[in-house]
Formats: C-alpha cells, sequence, structure tokens
C-alpha cells in the first residue's frame, strides 16, 4: 500500500492527501520537511530580490546618463533571471524527491 492514500479514489490535484496508518508519522515528517525546505528557498529568493533592488537603487543614484541607467538596469534584471532559473531548478529538484518518494509502495 502507498504512504498516501486516498480513501478509495484516484488522486486528483486538488485531493488532500490522507496519512493513516503508524508508518505513516516518518512520511508525514518527510513531507513538513519537504515544505520547509521549499519555504527556505522562497525565503532566499525574496531575500535575494530584496537585495538586487536595493543594489539598482544605489546604482542607479550614482548615474550620470540614460545609458549608464539602462546597462544599471539591464545587468541587474540577468541577475534576478539567474536566481529565479537556479530557484526553479532546486524547486523542479524537490518535487522529483517528493514524486519518487510518495509514489513508491510501501512494504
Amino acid at each position: 500500500m502507498n504512504a498516501v492514500s486516498t480513501l478509495g479514489r484516484t488522486l486528483r490535484p486538488a485531493d488532500v492527501l490522507v496519512l493513516s496508518s503508524s508508518e505513516d508519522s516518518s512520511a508525514h515528517a518527510e513531507l513538513l520537511s519537504i515544505c520547509e525546505r521549499l519555504a527556505n528557498v522562497w525565503g532566499e529568493r525574496a531575500r535575494s530580490e530584496s537585495e538586487l533592488w536595493r543594489d539598482l537603487e544605489l546604482e542607479l543614484g550614482g548615474t550620470s546618463s540614460l545609458t549608464e541607467a539602462l546597462h544599471a538596469y539591464s545587468d541587474n534584471a540577468a541577475r534576478r533571471l539567474r536566481i529565479a532559473l537556479d530557484n526553479v531548478h532546486r524547486i523542479f529538484e524537490e518535487q522529483q524527491k517528493t514524486i519518487a518518494r510518495f509514489s513508491r509502495p510501501q512494504d
């Protein structure tokens, strides 16, 4: 039987997962750990984003031409995109681990 039960129904995206056996306590703890790691990823992302916007504000304050300002904004946008891409990769990897963990049959 799977660690995740759907009470006899096929699991749909909107269904709530039911962890019902005593063995499920470790699965529950693992699921909570995964959620905490993902929350940390998003927390890091928010902090990084905030720092980048502050950096941009300082850079723009030191520019003397539109060309310099556009260059500063372009560099900042590229850094934000790299950070977002790194985070997407991290979240995708966590999702793959989660799917693998909770899809395998339990003995």
